[in-house]
């Protein structure tokens, strides 16, 4: 039997690791795969489902025709009886076939198996799965990991009351941390975890835990927690001896019968505690919930919900984010311009805006000096409204290193970043990029290694290791690497690029001519019109290179272009004192391209001119 695994992580494990590699290497069809999967409890799915979910813009013809492929892909990994052709209209995947973890979570959790179901439940559904263009599986996609989550915090939470109940603390304490690990917002989670510190003995971790929870509603919402859990919080606080037990405080909001006055009498511990929480209510519940400050009470603010609008447009430009052309990127820019303009203190918001201008300038689609900056202003106001955004010092440090060239904040941010979250996949991958650049080559492979392995579904991340290795002079690597994007999409650019850059380093120009043309979206991309102007002049086919540079020359009366791209192009005509005049204007404008000099092998001719040494020194390398 084949195990889908889609919770925290995916993979397929099965007896042919290379047939089920290869349906790994196809979101599309590992998405339609793990869709059916997890839907099979609600039966078969209709043709016409399928096609409206994975290739709505498609017409009738090729959608159907896309979707036959998938199904032949599948089977082939599979097995042919997996999936089942019910008549000419529908499909069904055989539960005999696939074990996927998502359906078995909730089986176990609906039959009581309460332990085993959280041990199934390792993350998030389909981690860093994204199809473009296909907006209604998004929102199934979105529905379904919501949905597993609430019921995985609804486990966890019955486990550890069941474990209050009998006394085992340890455990409660166990099943509560689990709880709040999937829902580290969610109070009544917290409560829980508080109250079986507590219990446990661990008077200092309860606090510890409150304190923690605290943080993260000011961060996240900017508001104190919720009246119940200070007044929980308190009643630890009030106590001098950390080996009393907590009774009876409600962690989950719902209504329990007051103690009689002759559990009271009989209970001073008890007691003692009712008393406490009694003078606290007297303070808190009075006109409604207040804060105490200098013996006086003040309205508590309302935590700050981030409206849907601004959610909305979030989300949206995260998906033109992932496209690297202008367009795209011009619209992920105006979605987050929308979100922003939505919720004036959204964070995410401003991170993203970051990023959109981070990315239009390291694309070279506007000039550094009015992309970067404008990125760097856009993460550290996220950073002000998010001390603990990974994403917005990503993208800082990302601009420290290609414009500032300030390799020590840089670095300083990247590891912020990854402190923050390890499993946020982008900081690991751009933080590659400043080792490599650094040549610190095996600290950089690991840490593309690891963004690899937190995206295994990312073209971009696949494609920069290829890069990575290929920087930092591991050429097998490199071409095994890339050569594996093609595979997993034939018109990826990125792969065709480095693949060209490759071919040249090795020797082969036809061929990597031919990866040039292969490059599709960015075929007049200036960094792989200079690559093919590099090619012809080592060639000796002046005239070609020449056209080159007049393309260069003609796409900078409407757009940026790198002087960086133009040098590359006059070192291989031979032309020294004109690549040296445009290196040096790519340095005073901070072109992005130049972090690369010390890397770069196109520059070999100019190394042993001493101009050469003084842009290595005023870049910093």
């Amino acid at each position: 039997m084949i195990e889908l695994r889609t919770l925290g992580a995916i993979d397929l494990v099965g007896a042919d690791a290379a047939r089920l590699e290869a349906l790994l290497r196809r979101p599309k069809r590992l998405a339609l795969l793990a869709f059916l999967a997890i839907e099979r409890p609600s039966g078969r799915q209709r043709r016409d489902t399928l096609l409206a979910l994975f290739w709505p813009e498609a017409d009738v013809a090729r959608a159907r025709g896309a979707l036959r492929q998938a199904v032949h892909v599948i089977r082939g990994a599979i097995g042919d009886d997996a999936l089942e052709a019910v008549g000419a209209d529908e499909l069904s995947l055989s539960p005999a076939a696939v074990r996927c973890d998502a359906v078995e979570f909730v089986r176990a959790a609906t039959e009581g198996r309460l332990e085993e179901a959280l041990r199934l439940y390792r993350g998030d559904l389909l981690p860093g799965l994204f199809i473009d263009g296909a907006a209604d599986f998004d929102q199934w996609l979105d529905d379904a990991r919501q949905r597993l989550r609430a019921r995985a915090l609804e486990v966890a939470g019955l486990l550890a009351d069941r474990a209050l109940r009998a006394g085992d603390f340890d455990a409660a304490v166990a099943a509560a941390r689990r709880g709040v690990a999937i829902v580290p917002h969610d109070e009544p989670a917290n409560r829980r975890l508080i109250l079986a510190l507590d219990r446990s003995g661990d008077r200092a971790g309860a606090l510890a835990a409150y304190d923690e929870l605290a943080r993260r509603m000011t961060e996240q919402f900017d508001a104190e927690p919720s009246a119940e859990s200070r007044e929980l919080a308190a009643v630890v606080r009030s106590r001098e001896r950390s080996d009393l037990r907590m009774p009876d405080v409600p962690i989950t909001g719902m209504r329990r019968e007051p103690p009689s006055s002759s559990q009271l009498r009989h209970n001073p511990r008890r007691r003692a505690t009712v008393l406490v929480a009694c003078a606290l209510l007297t303070i808190f519940l009075p006109g409604g919930s207040s804060r105490v400050n200098s013996g006086k009470t003040t309205p508590i603010a309302a935590p700050r919900v981030i409206p849907q609008s601004a959610r909305d447009a979030h989300e949206r430009g995260l998906r033109f984010l992932e496209k690297p052309d202008p367009v795209s990127l011009t619209r992920a820019m105006h979605f987050f311009e929308q979100a922003r303009d939505s919720e004036p203190l959204y964070a995410d918001a401003f991170s993203g805006l970051g990023d959109s201008y981070l990315q239009l300038g390291y694309w070279n689609y506007l000039p550094p000096g009015e992309s970067f900056p404008k990125a760097i202003a856009a993460a550290q106001r996220a950073i002000e409204l998010d001390p603990r955004s990974a994403s917005a010092y990503t993208t800082l440090g990302f601009a420290r290193m290609y414009y500032d060239r300030d390799w020590a904040s840089a670095e300083r941010a990247f590891r912020r970043a990854i402190e923050l979250d390890s499993t946020y996949a982008p900081g690991h991958q751009r933080y590659a990029y400043l080792l490599t650049a650094l040549g610190r080559a095996a600290e950089a492979r690991s840490e593309i290694l690891r963004a690899t392995r937190l995206a295994p579904l990312s073209l971009s991340a696949a494609t920069d290791a290829g890069f990575v290795y290929f920087y930092t002079g591991a050429l097998r690597d490199a071409r095994t690497q890339l050569e594996s994007v093609v595979l997993r999409n034939a018109a990826s650019p990125g792969a065709h690029l480095w693949l060209g850059r490759l071919d040249q380093l090795e020797g082969h120009p036809a061929a990597a001519l031919q990866e040039y043309e292969s490059t599709g979206s960015l075929r007049q991309w200036v960094p792989t019109v200079a690559g093919v102007g590099y090619i012809y002049g080592t060639m000796g086919q002046r005239e070609q290179a020449r056209r080159a540079l007049a393309t260069l020359h003609e796409m900078a009366a409407s757009q940026y272009v790198s002087p960086y791209a133009v040098a590359l192009v006059y070192t291989a005509l031979g032309e020294r004192d004109s690549a040296f005049a445009e290196l040096d204007s790519a340095v005073t404008e901070r072109s992005n391209w130049v972090v690369w000099l010390a890397r770069d092998r196109r520059w070999d001719p100019l190394r042993a001119d001493p101009r050469f040494d003084k842009l290595l020194k005023r870049v910093g390398l």
